[in-house]
């Protein structure tokens, strides 16, 4: 690919050749995501020429089925530049030995048996230097420098039975298997020496042995089409990971263990990387065709190049490279030339022109496609899936050539086409019209729905009612989601809520936080933390230019990022959350006690449930006595509301007590919070017997952690009843 063609992008391609220059021991990830057909393939193919230590890994490519082809390739690459990947090759024979792809058969448990010995590396030195005595000590040190790093290696990896750990893998984890291959490759590339930098050099301690020092240079990785990796969860628990690990996971966590490495992913979107794995990706949206396309494109319309030179590169420069701005002007040159001193002037006018020409192509298309694009711009936004859903529901037709997801730059801002689509469509109808259209189009969905059962089709027509009345359809959505979520279907309402956008930023806010929390019961750490922490932006933002109003929505999602963080281990994150709120909390107890006592005793009371967690008794304790405070002088004056809130302080503090051996204290609070709770079991049996059972269950236990038998008896029976 010359230069002469490829232009554009200088800014993409200077950030990564910087990355290159200042890596180190960290890896450094950068993703590029952007529509299909924008240019981000030839991208990547430009940066391989970035150094000789350059991999690209096409994740669409159709010889690559399987995640190991992947990886085979990956390895391939860097056997073939002169990099060792002596671990990840004597670990892919195995595999493939055990799954028969190589044409092996395991048919006895003999067969069997001589694999698990030939896997284990112990094994296979010990056979070679009882082959080679008879050839002296050289050839003996040789077998030994050879295996001996990678028996380390494995024995640290999965212990000393390592040979049947490994069979068990292919056999019935091959997940794992990925893992432990994935890893034997990050280590062969940290420990590789480079060619053209190895020096031999032989340590007196070792005489004849050799030893060889490298230099390490930087490895450029890229994977094209990341986005088309299997969503599927795997059969595996990361290190400091606690959510379901997915392929991607995978891949971005074996990209970081490869030390002095460049990382870059691609593909239209890209998934998002959870906080707790702290690997920090650098995200850029691709928005420009390169020059390359650009020039085939406006060659294919008929533009002349030869007349004046360099024509075509002005135009693509004119219209930013942008597919849809390169279409609008061939389609006005169509009608007469224009020369170069009208493309100057045209630049004014870009952002109308195509806008004209989406317009156009709704008119000109059949009534049924424009009803269907229109239909589509009549939600509060589209993009491609949401198109689908309509298509499949709504319409029988194609609408993928109508619709090019792609990007205007315009006086230093971007316009999404399908958003100037929507523009165009809303602005031939009067403000009364267009709240019929509206009805009229979530009258359809709602019909859809009860054909297909389909929820996203309800989300839909949700954003609809949207368009005509934003805080009706916000109240329509949380009623409804209310309801599921007290159901426990929180599937149906994340296929709801993924239809809905909002223009408002408090709604949006609001259905974010509402999905983290649907994601976090559906035990998905990934999702349900990138919602609550874009939840927490927007109520960040809210509350920089209006504090009164929304500082206690933004204490609120602070406590739900951190019932998510403990809920999943991750302390340290969940502690900073609780202590932004416990001080938001206090301020507001200041001003408006009535108001916020409660949210403040919650958590005082969540922090103490973490310090107990992580054994920090002294602070759980402190906690626990200050929501205790609070409750006992909120449940003076309404016992109704706050009583089944003060016996639960009382049981976590009884269970501290007695976690701490303090029997007697946390006998007293047990006993009061028995008390509390059978006098609520008499007004309301079904709703708190199961606690009243639970506080005689822990007495139980405490007596007969004291040796009171006959009490821890007496409690057991009555939990019992």
């Amino acid at each position: 690919m010359g230069d002469e063609i490829f232009f554009g992008r200088d800014d993409l391609i200077e950030l990564v050749s910087s990355k290159l220059n200042e890596v180190e021991q960290e890896s450094i990830h950068i993703g590029f995501h952007g529509i299909g057909g924008i240019g981000k393939s030839a991208l990547l193919q430009r940066l391989l020429d970035l150094t000789k230590y350059s991999f690209l890994v096409d994740f669409s490519a159709p010889m690559l089925n399987s995640v190991y082809d992947r990886l085979r390739a990956f390895a391939t690459q860097a056997r073939t530049k002169g990099l060792k990947v002596k671990r990840y090759a004597y670990l892919e024979d195995i595999r493939r030995r055990l799954s028969g792809e190589t044409g092996d058969h395991m048919g006895d448990q003999a067969w069997y048996q001589t694999l698990i010995d030939w896997v284990s590396p112990l094994s296979v030195i010990e056979f070679s230097i009882n082959a080679v005595v008879l050839l002296g000590r050289k050839i003996a040190e040789a077998v030994r420098k050879h295996f001996g790093p990678l028996e380390e290696w494995l024995r640290n990896e999965l212990g000393n039975d390592c040979g049947a750990q490994i069979v068990n893998m292919v056999l019935k984890n091959p997940d794992k298997m990925l893992y432990l291959l994935m890893m034997a490759l990050a280590e062969d590339l940290n420990t590789t020496g480079f060619p053209e930098k190895v020096e031999m050099e032989i340590p007196e301690e070792f005489g004849e042995k050799t030893a060889e020092i490298a230099e390490k240079l930087s490895i450029l990785i890229l994977l094209d089409e990341f986005d088309r990796d299997e969503p599927r969860p795997l059969r595996l628990q990361l290190d400091g990971y606690p959510g379901r690990v997915t392929m991607s996971t995978l891949w971005q966590y074996f990209l970081s263990k490869i030390r002095g490495a460049v990382c870059v992913v691609a593909g239209r979107s890209l998934p998002m990387l959870p906080e707790s794995l702290q690997i920090q990706r650098e995200d850029h949206e691709v928005t420009e065709l390169d020059g390359e396309s650009c020039i085939r494109l406006l060659r294919g319309r008929g533009i002349p190049e030869s007349d004046p030179p360099g024509r075509l590169r002005r135009i693509s420069e004119l219209c930013h490279w942008n597919p849809e701005a390169l279409h609008a002007l061939c389609d006005a040159w169509a009608e007469r030339p224009i020369d170069d001193a009208e493309l100057q002037d045209l630049r004014a006018d870009s952002l109308n022109l195509v806008r004209e020409r989406i317009w156009r192509k709704m008119q000109d298309r059949a009534p049924h496609l424009s009803s269907l694009l229109e239909t589509a711009c009549f939600l509060t936004y589209f993009d491609y899936e949401i198109l689908l859903i309509i298509h499949d529901n709504l319409g029988k037709t194609d609408f993928k050539k109508l619709v090019r997801l792609s990007c205007v730059e315009f006086d230093d801002e971007y316009y999404r086409v399908h958003d100037m689509a929507r523009d165009a469509a809303i602005a031939n109808y009067e403000e009364k019209e267009l709240a019929t259209r509206a009805m009229a189009i979530r009258e359809k969905l709602v019909n859809a729905y009860e054909r297909t059962g389909d929820s996203r089709l309800i989300g839909l027509a949700i954003a609809a009612l949207a368009v005509h009345n934003e805080a009706s359809a916000f109240e329509l959505m949380m009623n409804m989601v209310g309801e599921l979520q007290h159901e426990n279907r929180d599937r149906n309402v994340l296929d709801i809520m993924g239809g809905i956008r909002f223009a408002d930023e408090y709604h949006r806010a609001v259905l974010l936080g509402t999905m983290a929390t649907s994601y976090q019961k559906l035990n998905m750490f990934g999702p349900a933390e990138e919602h609550a922490l874009l939840a927490l932006d927007l109520f960040q933002e809210l509350t920089s230019h209006n504090k009164s109003q929304y500082e206690p929505a933004l204490a609120t999602t602070l406590i739900n990022l951190g019932n998510l963080y403990s809920g999943f281990q991750q302390y340290a994150q969940a502690e900073n959350a609780y202590l932004q709120a416990l001080e938001i909390y206090q301020r507001l107890v200041n001003t408006n006690p009535a108001a916020f006592e409660p949210a403040l005793a919650t958590t005082l009371t969540n922090l103490g449930n973490l310090y107990c967690a992580i054994q920090q008794y002294e602070q759980a304790e402190d906690a626990y006595l200050q929501a205790l405070e609070i409750r006992r002088r909120l449940a003076k004056t309404n016992p109704a509301a706050f009583e089944p809130d003060l016996a639960m302080t009382l049981t976590n503090l009884g269970a501290l007590y007695s976690d701490l051996q303090q029997y007697k204290q946390a006998e007293n609070v047990y006993l009061q919070a028995l008390e509390i709770r059978r006098r609520l079991a008499k007004t309301n049996p079904a709703a708190f017997e199961p606690d009243l059972s639970g506080t005689l269950n822990n007495l139980g236990t405490l007596y007969c952690a004291i040796q009171q038998y006959e009490q821890a008896e007496n409690a057991y029976l009555q939990a019992l009843e």
